[in-house]
């Protein structure tokens, strides 16, 4: 079988040349040695999951994929981007879906850094951080649940996290309870959304080891084991008026647009791991007093075509919204349709992308449940990145308020 399953499942290989399939050849490499490992390790952060990220992303170079060339990153361009992107995700996510979120998270924030006006110096230098000898951790801060009506509603009726005060060329951050993305403990970088006292929604970047930021304990989870996450405390956190990397809802949307794409990938190499574990138990099973191999049974072969179909829709899904996001609108609608069908993707893939494991799951009955197959492991994962991202309610108002041109919600 080929790394990319392009004889089982369509892609847009037009787009796929020779360095991305021997990126996705290198980074399947990687997700086979981390696999097993799993055996001795299990789910151990310091013994396994570090080490991992450590050798992907510094040793391999992905969280500096999008650095430009000059600064001594990957320097894609922006039309293949988010395809090699997508593509390098969904590879990392066969081995570990949550250092496939950890790096989601990564690509955005260089997206976010790649969109502003002019690239200054301190984008430069937190560029420079991402060619680090360690892994450069950077979290998004996504609007979230408030608890009041204090925090202004930025997107889908979800409340900003902090609050965010401009005064000279100084910013003052406050917020408590404020969930990342992935990574709280770990984090050396913030990609926080907010909104200034313009109404302008923004993304600022606020250091780790910023003076005024107090770190919870790690929250307890089922899944996404690389993900130490933790709830923090913004204490009039302050930052210099350059850490603005972002403005606009436009602009907002287009980051959104790309961390639905990666989130998507994400559960998309979860759902390619389960494929990868059901085939090899459907064709090692026989059916008592026949012989016969458990695939070639009718109904046994019917629960596949779902699962297969499943992977083909949520793949084409993924891709798709890749190559319109590389097209950045030129042939593709405007940003508010390219951001409501990111929003679909998004909706959409997750959903079926965990039904696929559901039913692999059902088909290999306790062997499913077991850890050893690691197949209940990927359902975990999968499951908490499709929670993290967006409440399902919040992006269905989304996309309906541009489909059916909603302006009261």
């Amino acid at each position: 079988m080929s790394s990319l399953y392009e004889d089982y499942f369509v892609l847009p290989l037009g787009l796929i040349g020779d360095e991305e399939r021997s990126l996705g050849e290198t980074v399947l490499r990687w997700a086979k040695e981390v696999s097993s490992k799993r055996a001795e390790h299990d789910e151990d952060f310091s013994d396994l999951l570090m080490p991992s990220m450590k050798k992907l992303f510094v040793d391999i170079g992905l969280q500096s994929m999008l650095v430009p060339l000059s600064l001594g990153g990957g320097g894609l361009s922006a039309k293949r981007a988010p395809v090699t992107c997508a593509l390098a995700i969904e590879e990392c996510s066969r081995g570990d879906t949550g250092i496939a979120f950890i790096l989601s998270n990564i690509i955005c924030v260089q997206k976010a850094l790649l969109c502003s006006s002019t690239i200054g110096s301190y984008q430069e230098s937190v560029f420079k951080e991402f060619n680090s000898e360690s892994p450069f951790i950077s979290p998004l801060i996504l609007p979230g649940y408030g608890t009041g009506n204090e925090n202004p509603v930025i997107f889908h009726g979800l409340y900003s996290q902090v609050r965010a005060e401009l005064k000279g060329d100084e910013i003052t951050i406050s917020g408590k309870d404020v969930r990342p993305q992935c990574s709280g403990l770990d984090a050396k970088l913030f990609c926080v959304f907010c909104v200034l006292d313009d109404g302008n929604p923004s993304l600022i970047l606020v250091q780790g080891d910023s003076s005024g930021i107090q770190r919870s304990e790690e929250i307890k989870k089922t899944g996404l084991a690389a993900s130490r996450n933790c709830d923090l405390d913004f204490r009039d956190v302050k930052v210099p008026k350059d850490n603005i990397i972002l403005e606009g809802e436009s602009a907002i949307k287009e980051i959104l647009s790309w961390y639905y794409l990666c989130a998507s990938a994400t559960v998309c190499g979860a759902a390619i791991a389960a494929y990868e574990i059901l085939f090899e138990w459907v064709s090692k099973r026989f059916i008592k007093g026949t012989g016969n191999i458990l695939k070639e049974n009718p109904l046994v072969a019917s629960l596949l075509g779902e699962i297969g179909a499943g992977i083909i829709e949520a793949r084409n899904l993924t891709f798709n919204l890749a190559l319109h996001i590389g097209d950045r609108g030129e042939n593709s609608g405007s940003p508010d349709a390219l951001f409501a069908f990111a929003s679909a993707v998004f909706l959409k893939v997750p959903r079926v992308c965990t039904e696929v494991i559901d039913r692999s799951m059902e088909l290999m009955a306790s062997a499913g449940y077991a850890s050893e197959w690691q197949l209940e492991r990927y359902w975990r994962d999968a499951k908490t990145v499709e929670t993290y991202v967006l409440p399902e309610t919040c992006i269905e108002v989304s996309v309906a308020k541009h489909i059916f041109d909603i302006s009261g919600l």
